[in-house]
């Protein structure tokens, strides 16, 4: 079996229809926990391998939550191993041990392994197979237990109680970074019903930390931790100083010590409190907690990629992550700089919301465009992004490019050497331009 001979099989999970009620009847959800967990038996039960997990969930800021702390771990000494979703643009950069991404021929290896026991769990399970993401879960456990590692630091795909990442048994640590409204057609159409899906991951034992400002909703992540058996701290009320901001990152005053983050963006300083709280909890040395902090970096996460213009890789897709990347790009523009826009977005997005978001930007051109990679999840199509840009900016030149390599080389052209080029919208199509630019 080669690389591509994986990839293929992998991929394949998508096109197989099972008949199974998921939106249409919450109470059935369980069933994409116990048919995962099924097929983890097969395999001998990789996730009790692992002694230690920390298991992060939120709207926003999760993927940037979870690097921290793998950086901050590795700097401890600690062999941890990590599950990203989705990936910035290779399918081998969702699971990292220590630092590294895993090889492409250990992905063929462990697929080639596992073929047999996907074959018994076919012939077993009455849930049907597990879908692509529950695949790239399992890989991530089965790899760390045979690289013997000491964490697991999991990110959450979508919600938490009934996301296939929650097969693990216990976690020393849960995150919720916040609740937002995004991927509502699963999790539910308010914050309050999203709350109760993300809390879903505390297990008894579980030290849960949340940033969450609302209240309201942090009510419901206190009570329901409590009701879990697990005990809760909430780091919003933590009070930072920012000292420096630029686009070579941020830099803040925390309990008398500094910490450099080299990522953009306030409100990542709020991620770094969640983070510095969980790793101290679990023991980790203020040394390591600023050492891994500062070498952490964060792809396409408000990316800066070039200086000429300064071109910036940002995978924003909801209305929280897409208006913390237009405050963070208006605070930083201090010279007032023309800003050009290439946007992309999935479908289920809240589109006129997010493009009157975008709209504060004043953008001086706009290339409405899509991802090409990622063929299971549906787009927006652009002309309807264009009509809305239009109807928002008019007088600006607004175009629309199938091929998102059009998009960014027109927007090249639009942008002068001093102007500020933000590609955003979809992690997928910042991931599918990422190889082509370079700092």
């Amino acid at each position: 079996m080669t690389f591509d001979d994986a990839m293929r099989f992998i991929l394949s999970s998508s096109n197989i229809r099972f008949n199974l009620p998921y939106v249409e009847a919450k109470q059935h959800h369980h069933i994409y926990i116990d048919r995962l967990r099924s097929f983890l038996d097969i395999l001998g039960n990789p996730e009790r391998a692992i002694p230690h997990y920390i298991h992060v969930t939120g709207t926003s800021g999760k993927g940037s939550t979870c690097l921290f702390l793998q950086h901050i771990l590795h700097a401890s000494g600690a062999r941890v191993g990590t599950t990203i979703s989705p990936h910035p643009t290779h399918i081998t950069e969702r699971w990292t041990v220590g630092l590294n991404d895993m090889s492409q021929e250990d992905f063929t290896r462990i697929v080639k392994e596992m073929k047999p026991a996907l074959n018994e769990h076919a012939r077993t399970c009455p849930h049907g197979p597990p879908s692509f993401f529950e695949m790239t879960t399992a890989i991530g456990l089965y790899h760390f237990s045979q690289t013997t590692c000491d964490w697991g630091v999991i990110e959450v795909g979508c919600g938490g109680r009934y996301d296939g990442t929650n097969v693990i048994p216990y976690k020393d640590v849960a995150i919720v970074t916040n609740v937002g409204l995004d991927h509502t057609a699963i999790l539910g159409k308010d914050k309050e019903t999203i709350a109760y899906e993300k809390i879903g991951i505390v297990t008894p034992g579980s030290q849960l930390f949340t940033n969450e400002r609302d209240p309201k909703i942090a009510n419901i992540l206190s009570s329901e931790t409590k009701r879990l058996g697990g005990t809760y701290t909430n780091t919003s009320t933590l009070e930072a100083s920012i000292t420096d901001h630029s686009f070579d990152g941020v830099t803040f005053s925390f309990e008398d010590t500094s910490y450099k983050l080299n990522v953009l963006g306030k409100h990542q300083v709020d991620n770094a409190l969640l983070t510095i709280s969980a790793a101290r909890y679990v023991g980790i040395s203020e040394e390591h907690i600023v050492e891994g902090l500062e070498r952490t970096t964060l792809p396409l996460r408000m990316e800066v990629v070039s200086k000429e213009p300064i071109t910036i890789l940002d995978s924003a897709h909801n209305e929280d992550k897409i208006l913390s990347t237009v405050n963070t790009l208006l605070s930083l523009n201090k010279d007032d700089a023309p800003i050009h826009l290439v946007v992309g977005l999935s479908s289920g997005k809240h589109v006129d919301a997010i493009i009157r978001i975008l709209t504060r930007l004043q953008p001086a051109s706009v290339a409405c465009t899509r991802n090409t990679v990622n063929h299971m999840r549906k787009v927006i199509f652009p002309a309807h992004m264009c009509e809305k840009f239009k109807e928002y900016l008019p007088g600006t030149p607004i175009e629309l490019f199938l091929d998102p390599m059009d998009a960014l080389s027109w927007s090249q052209k639009q942008a002068k050497k001093c102007d500020i080029l933000l590609i955003t919208g979809s992690v997928f199509l910042s991931g599918e331009l990422r190889p082509t630019l370079t700092i």
